[in-house]
């Protein structure tokens, strides 16, 4: 037996809703009907009851149909009720502004009973398809949550067992344990290397399971190149050591600061230089260097004299789960995670990766990062952003504290905590304020999303710990208008740094 459908009609006229009655008598059986005089009586039977439609007539005293409209359509719990506007007026521009509001349907006074019974038809079946879809997504969600959550528990538990591997592997080479043959060195070398190879795809799969459930979060800074290749450089001499590869470094002087979350630049560049590595005869050379590009930004590359790649076959290689060719296999076996991870975390810190191969003489491995300023970051911001979503409309929220002594700092842990990777923050105008840059339509929704987790915060937070969370909607603009207006907000002048 097909359920039953549960409709409120709303007009402040008692007249109408008994011809309402009585025209739809016939309807008992398939549909509950309810009534309500007043936009207020409506929206309190809205909140108290589930309705899979609500017919509403326009002109009403006080609060009018759209207010109805607006209403349900601004909370949660309501916005997916459809919405049938009744109205005995001619007003073109009132009926545009009703289904701009999300009206899914307009019928004219005097109502035809035939129609209206229709028209809710039409869109009783079109609420039941789109619950069942919401149904099979909601459970398609719980799924995937799953299935993140196990690979995440699977590779917790394999660190455990893989850090006492590497401990006393390093004990037994050390000679602790007694003395150790050059042939048992050797061995204990393989253990190392295997043990350092599982962690590192540990930590592709992590990276792939929160890319994909879009939970990896971001925190870009203000960073010296130097640094970033200096925080990297130990492990990849280390790894270089135990291969008798030679590694080197070629920086560029007077670099300027990058805008980039520091960490994803150390695993973009521990998994292009160890994928070098292992691709690299003992005795052979890699290579890392840091210049400008020609589009301002900085690019970070790669170089090793390996066995190279045929170039229709270079161009494909950052697609998830590809592996090089033949020439390459050997020494590089895994699960073709690394190179596709790459290609996300560089587009996370608004660069772009790309590679050179010449088959018998090497690869060069390169990423982007932008420069540490306003009009760079933007600039890098709108193009990654086109190139993922061409028709996406940008969204700028403005975050502060109601405490002055707040610092920016803490605001932008707070946004790194809550934001999409996808968005960026930029410095506010008055040194105390911070801008979110979103791909987003509903930036209402946004904006409540961080103050019930600002609050949440707070709650676990020590007394008189940081003021209230004030956010302030700044506008919504297309991409093609989006890269001046945020300029022009961020900093007129063009001279102001980014956050650091």
């Amino acid at each position: 037996m097909s359920k039953k459908h549960t409709i409120l009609f709303v007009d402040d006229e008692l007249s109408v809703l008994d011809a309402l009655r009585r025209a739809l008598h016939g309807q008992h059986d398939v549909w509950n009907m309810h009534f309500a005089q007043s936009v207020d009586e409506a929206l309190e039977k809205a909140h108290a009851m589930s309705f899979d439609a609500i017919v509403t007539d326009v002109t009403m005293p006080e609060r009018d149909g759209l207010d109805l409209l607006a209403t349900l359509q601004g909370a949660d719990p309501t916005s997916d009720i459809p919405v049938v506007i009744l109205t005995g007026l001619g007003d073109v521009d009132l009926k545009r502004r009703a289904l701009e509001l999300g009206a899914v349907d307009l019928l004219n006074k005097p109502i035809i009973a035939e129609d209206l019974i229709a028209r809710l038809r039409s869109v009783l079946r079109l609420k039941s398809y789109q619950d069942e879809l919401k149904a099979h997504n909601e459970t398609l969600a719980q799924l995937t949550d799953t299935a993140h959550r196990f690979v995440e528990d699977v590779a917790h538990e394999f660190r455990t067992p893989l850090t006492v591997i590497k401990e006393f592997a390093s004990i037994l080479s050390d000679g602790i344990g007694g003395e150790v043959t050059e042939k048992q060195t050797e061995y204990l070398q393989f253990i190392t290397d295997a043990s350092r190879n599982l962690a590192h795809l540990i930590d592709d799969f992590l990276d792939s399971s929160k890319l994909r459930a879009r939970t990896l979060r971001v925190d870009r800074r203000e960073h010296s190149v130097a640094d970033l290749i200096d925080s990297s450089w130990p492990m990849l001499e280390s790894r270089a050591s135990a291969k008798r590869v030679v590694l080197e470094r070629q920086i560029e002087n007077g670099l300027p600061t990058v805008f980039a979350d520091a960490d994803k630049v150390r695993r973009t560049l521990i998994n292009l230089a160890v994928n070098a590595i292992k691709c690299s005869n003992p005795d052979g050379v890699v290579t890392v260097s840091a210049c400008t590009g020609d589009l301002g930004g900085i690019v970070i590359s790669v170089t090793d004299r390996g066995p190279g790649f045929p170039e229709d076959e270079a161009q494909r290689l950052f697609e998830r789960f590809r592996q090089g060719g033949e020439a390459n296999r050997i020494s590089t076996k895994g699960f073709g995670l690394g190179l596709n991870i790459v290609k996300d975390l560089v587009a996370i810190n608004l660069g772009a990766v790309s590679v050179s191969s010449t088959l018998g003489e090497g690869s060069t491995f390169s990423f982007t990062l932008p420069r540490c300023d306003v009009e760079n970051i933007v600039d890098s911001f709108i193009q990654r952003t086109a190139e993922r979503a061409p028709t996406a409309m940008l969204s700028v929220l403005c975050l502060r504290r109601t405490f002055p002594e707040s610092s920016v700092g803490e605001l932008q842990s707070f946004g790194a905590s809550v934001c999409h990777a996808t968005d960026i923050q930029l410095p506010g105008q008055d040194g105390r304020s911070i801008l979110i840059v979103g791909e987003t339509i509903e930036p209402d929704r946004w904006k409540d999303r961080l103050i019930r987790q600002d609050e949440e915060n707070r709650k676990h937070a020590p007394a008189g710990g940081v003021g209230q969370l004030c956010v302030e909607q700044i506008g919504t603009w297309s991409l093609r208008d989006a890269r001046d207006v945020i300029l022009g907000i961020v900093c007129p002048s063009k001279e102001v740094k980014c956050c650091a």
